[in-house]
């Protein structure tokens, strides 16, 4: 409850300060300047990504079980929501995804939070012009990526809050997906397993369908 007052506390200067950020941005024409703007603003917007996680994560601990009603859902249209959401991030590194046809009975709200995460974990860490492949396969569902390994040290760690492992060119994460997508698979009964392929990383969330 008090992460989930801080949290909601915080959210209104963060983003007056974003918007200070911009309005100097367009104001300032010296590059020497601008770089502190854009540090204003970049900053910000990850204080803000951080306390929007921080609130997904309260509400999941404050669930002691999910509702009895389970959904079918389709993963593929998973895929396509959370491909449009980040299309420039995937322009960028001229990324492709492919999913196949597959449905699981879930609750679809959290599922979708699972799924994002683990889109998103994989994107972070995939290597450019590769595949992200995601596939249903019974009670799975798994998300593969082409790049670097996780470390030996990390293998059993890297579903702890805040614990995070540097990605080449991207900021420290908050170290909070993982650990959300964990929880949301111990919600329903399943479970979170993270292991490296010969050329990257597969992410299998298992969830028991009744």
């Amino acid at each position: 409850d008090n992460v989930s007052l801080l949290t909601h506390e915080m959210k209104s200067p963060l983003a007056a300060i974003r918007g200070a950020g911009e309005i100097l941005h367009d104001e300032i024409s010296d590059p020497s300047l601008t770089r502190f703007t854009d540090n204003v603003i970049h900053e910000s917007q990850r204080l803000s990504d951080l306390l929007d996680r921080l609130l997904a994560m309260a509400k999941l601990e404050k669930l002691e079980s999910l509702p009895a009603r389970k959904s079918r859902v389709t993963i593929s249209a998973l895929v396509e929501d959370w491909q449009s959401s980040r299309y420039s991030l995937l322009a960028e590194k001229h990324l492709e995804v492919s999913v196949n046809d597959g449905v699981l009975q879930a609750e679809a709200e959290t599922l979708k939070l699972a799924l994002f995460n683990l889109l998103d974990n994989a994107l972070r860490f995939a290597n450019a012009e590769t595949t992200l492949t995601v596939q249903v396969e019974g009670d799975s569902l798994t998300v593969e990526n082409i790049g670097p390994a996780i470390p030996d040290y990390a293998l059993d760690r890297v579903t702890e809050r805040f614990y995070s492992l540097p990605a080449p060119g991207h900021d420290k994460s908050s170290g909070l997906g993982l650990t959300m997508v964990a929880e949301i698979a111990s919600l329903h009964g399943g479970s979170l397993i993270l292991t490296n392929t010969n050329n990257g990383v597969r992410a299998t969330l298992t969830i028991p369908q009744n």
